[in-house]
């Protein structure tokens, strides 16, 4: 029932009417309300030390009443820690009781939070063995959490991979939950600071569960195996950072809803994560996997017991710790086959490196001989020998016709020994040096050779002498029995490419050459786009036709030229 905390504690329980219960460990979830309990302890024996321990250490206030005596306790989480009777993580009472006599033990408890109060009843004795026993395991859970927070921090500053970081600030915050819940916390590491002892529980959950998931993200490789997931996982990071100011801000038992919904969130969440990677076939994902089912399985139960689905037992009190160690145990092993796999990685990675490199290098040094081939051709003494005999009859016939021929010599010349070290170049300028070329062949030869372009904004990007190279051949092969000839150099697009089409309409019969040409195009294309382009030439309707496909995007997949 409810009750009110400026009445003295004879006064509360006055008019109380008590129902008997059956569960020995009273389990009320999240409850606003005020509960009140009563029995009565015999002693048949001769006179002795008895502990009446409340074994839950966030209770936020306790009164503790024994009638007979007059005795009067007001301590809990919310008070400073001095006001307990004896100084121990839960609630400690001490009680005499002498032989054949009984005394009435009176309870008031208050709680924003979770409303359970077990009590055990035992002699001091016994209440001395049970803390020996309960130290050992507890010694052993955070001894556990010691040497993984140092073994990771150790291999955080050898191998600085940010996954460690997090791993290591996630058990930091994981161990301050269970150093909370367990009372020890407020008994060793703030025992004067009640108002921050009624806010750590929440901010503690925030912290962790923020860091398990950016150490889960960052472990799982989420961003690129389960792109969604991630971005669910993200937005719940988001809200678990939000927690943390919030645990200062709202009142406690609001907050302390939200970090319960939010851990229940946060487990099932990246256990999800997990078994969608592991089915992704992400090798590391399996102990992941394992780990976090065990702490699934841990923070359930405990968030069930503390929403009062669930009874207050010792599996339900203590399977959050056994959970986490077991987890936290399998995510190191974890990390260590992530060592194993992301060395692996590292090996191919260098070894697609050298081979790339080594792939590079010999595709520069064909380019840069059948670049040496190519300018021999061009700028042979023969082609410019011609080119000046011509512009000589030229001066004597037509001056004006000589001057044009000599400027456009020059200026495939100039073009040509600019653009020919890139590896790149605007389509521009090699679309002036086609024009220059064939304006020193029409002059010369008196043919008329014309170039048509079509859906070529001029800043797409070309290895240098590529189309040069198709139009000389179609000069040489095709065009050179015929009074002149047209040329086409077009671009379409096709998804996730460009693709541009160079054709002449000369005689398809006479396609005879060493193939120097075509192989210097595919070493250029292959420098300049490995993997992303394609080449195609043969005859069509009417002429000659190649294309050249160049993947603009870089997802597309790659061709096999």
């Amino acid at each position: 029932m409810d009750g009110t905390r400026n009445l003295k504690l004879t006064d509360s329980f006055t008019g109380v009417s008590f129902t008997q219960i059956s569960n020995p460990t009273p389990n009320f979830g999240f409850s606003n309300q005020v509960y009140f309990l009563k029995f009565i302890l015999s002693n048949a024996g001769s006179a002795a030390d008895f502990v009446v321990q409340v074994d839950y250490a966030p209770l936020q206030r306790i009164d503790f009443f024994i009638p007979e005596e007059g005795r009067m306790i007001q301590t809990g989480a919310a008070l400073p820690f001095a006001t307990r009777p004896v100084p121990h993580r839960t609630y400690v009472f001490p009680v005499h009781i002498p032989g054949g006599q009984a005394r009435t033990m009176l309870f008031r408890f208050e709680s924003e939070g979770t409303l359970e109060f077990p009590i055990l009843v035992m002699t001091a004795d016994t209440f001395r063995d049970r803390i020996h026993e309960e130290q050992l395991v507890l010694g052993l859970y955070y001894g556990i959490l010691t040497v993984l927070i140092v073994y990771n921090l150790i291999l955080f500053f050898m191998v600085r991979d940010p996954g460690y970081l997090y791993y290591l600030l996630y058990v930091l915050g994981y161990g301050l939950i269970q150093t909370v819940l367990n009372g020890f916390a407020y008994e060793y590491f703030w025992p004067g600071s009640p108002y921050w002892n009624s806010k750590s529980l929440v901010f503690a959950i925030g912290w962790a569960f923020f860091f398990g998931i950016m150490f889960a993200r960052e472990f799982l490789r989420s961003r690129r195996l389960v792109p969604r997931l991630d971005k669910f996982l993200y937005v719940l990071m988001l809200l678990l950072f939000f927690l943390m100011p919030a645990a200062f801000v709202l009142p406690y038992n609001w907050s302390i809803r939200a970090a319960a919904v939010l851990a229940l969130l946060f487990t099932g969440s990246i256990f999800l994560t997990a078994f969608a990677c592991v089915l992704r076939g992400y090798g590391p994902a399996r102990y992941f996997l394992v780990a976090w089912f065990s702490l699934l399985v841990g923070v359930t139960a405990y968030a069930l017991k503390g929403l009062g689905i669930l009874p207050a037992n010792f599996f339900t009190e203590y399977v959050l710790q056994m959970g986490s160690a077991l987890e936290m145990c399998l995510l190191s092993l974890g990390l260590a086959d992530r060592i194993r796999v992301n060395e692996e990685e590292k090996q191919k990675a260098r070894h697609a490196a050298m081979e790339s490199s080594r792939e590079k290098q010999a595709a520069r040094l064909t380019a840069a001989r059948l670049e040496i081939e190519l300018l021999k051709k061009n700028i042979q003494p023969h082609f410019l020998m011609n080119s000046l005999n011509a512009a000589t009859v030229w001066l004597e016939e037509d001056p004006a016709t000589a001057r044009r021929l000599i400027e456009a010599l020059s200026e495939e010349m100039r073009l040509l020994l600019r653009v020919s070290p890139e590896r790149v170049i605007p389509i521009s300028d090699e679309l002036a040096l086609c024009q220059a070329h064939l304006d020193v062949m029409s002059l010369r030869l008196e043919k008329k050779y014309e170039l048509l372009v079509n859906g070529i904004s001029g800043n797409e990007m070309i290895p240098p002498l590529v189309f040069h190279t198709v139009i000389e051949n179609g000069l040489a092969h095709g065009l050179h029995d015929k009074p002149g000839g047209v040329f086409s150099i077009e671009k379409t697009e096709e998804p996730g490419f460009e693709v541009f089409h160079i054709s002449n309409d000369g005689d398809v019969s006479d396609r005879k050459g060493t193939g120097t040409g075509m192989k210097y195009i595919a070493s250029r294309l292959g420098e300049a786009f490995p993997g992303k382009w394609k080449l195609h030439h043969g005859p069509v309707e009417g002429g000659y036709k190649t294309s050249i496909w160049i993947a603009v995007d870089p997802l597309e997949m790659h061709f096999t030229p």
